[in-house]
């Protein structure tokens, strides 16, 4: 990221893979015990349901390495989505922006359900805003308070054009 250039950090990449690797082990494990092991994207009709095998990063490792460890820079998502709709033609060197938008507003529900539903949450509101900051590369997420859920939604939507999430239907035609 822009962010990450102008600061100057200096990556390693194998501590890098390690925690991203931790990571993905974490999230992996809360989707098994908290959500029956489906996907985090519940939008999608078609796979409303479907079992999620895959832990995804929303923004890139390989482009966001001081994040790819955050677990909430990753989503459990079914092969299909991962392989088909949040990287085109299963191109992992390729993001969809569009699915991407929606992975972000799946994400922010889940870290809702779980900081609202569990006495002690994994996910943190703040670091969600932080991980936002660094892939969106907007200042408006270091503006918006602890627990505002609709000024997050709002944020992430007005990152991606000011456009509601596009029909996901249209995405996958």
């Amino acid at each position: 990221s822009e962010y990450e250039k102008t600061a100057k950090i200096s990556i390693n990449k194998d501590l890098t893979k390690y925690m991203s690797a931790k990571a993905k082990k974490i999230v992996r494990i809360y989707n098994d015990q908290f959500r029956d092991g489906i996907t985090e994207v519940t939008y999608d009709k078609q796979h409303i349901g479907d079992m999620a095998t895959h832990i995804h990063h929303i923004f890139p490792e390989a482009d966001y390495p001081t994040i790819c460890h955050y677990i909430e820079n990753l989503i459990a998502l079914t092969p299909t989505q991962h392989l088909n709709y949040a990287h085109p033609n299963g191109n992992t060197q390729k993001i969809n922006r569009e699915y991407q938008h929606i992975c972000l507003l799946a994400k922010s529900d889940t870290i809702r359900d779980d900081i609202e539903h569990h006495a002690e949450p994994i996910y943190s509101f703040e670091k969600f805003l932080y991980v936002l900051f660094i892939g969106l590369e907007r200042d408006s997420f270091s503006q918006i308070e602890n627990g505002d859920y609709d000024g997050l939604v709002t944020a992430i939507n007005l990152a991606y054009s000011a456009r509601p999430p596009p029909d996901y239907n249209q995405i996958i035609l």
